[in-house]
């Protein structure tokens, strides 16, 4: 996860209400030259991004889905993905 993914994570943790998500976000996109990326567009990375680095449940958790079926949708790990991150573990001794 890049610094600019867990400062964007926070604001908008921070920000309570829609409105003032909305225009901070739309804010902070055309600052950083983003301006064609939309509000979908930034939920679906921070849960794909929840969803590889901490799991299903905390992503449901911090979707505020009531089902699990619907963190699923974001979920776009791919068996190229799972690989990669295997390759990349650390060994471990004896195995």
């Amino acid at each position: 996860m890049t610094r600019n993914s867990s400062s964007l994570r926070t604001l908008l943790l921070q920000i309570r209400h829609k409105s003032d998500r909305r225009g901070a976000l739309n804010g902070a996109l055309k600052r950083a030259g983003l301006s064609h990326m939309t509000q979908h567009d930034m939920r679906h990375i921070f849960a794909t991004d929840i969803i590889k680095t901490k799991g299903l449940k905390v992503a449901q958790a911090l979707l505020g889905h009531k089902l699990i079926q619907t963190t699923m949708q974001y979920d776009s790990t791919t068996e190229d993905w799972a690989i990669n991150e295997a390759k990349n573990a650390p060994q471990i001794d004896g195995a």
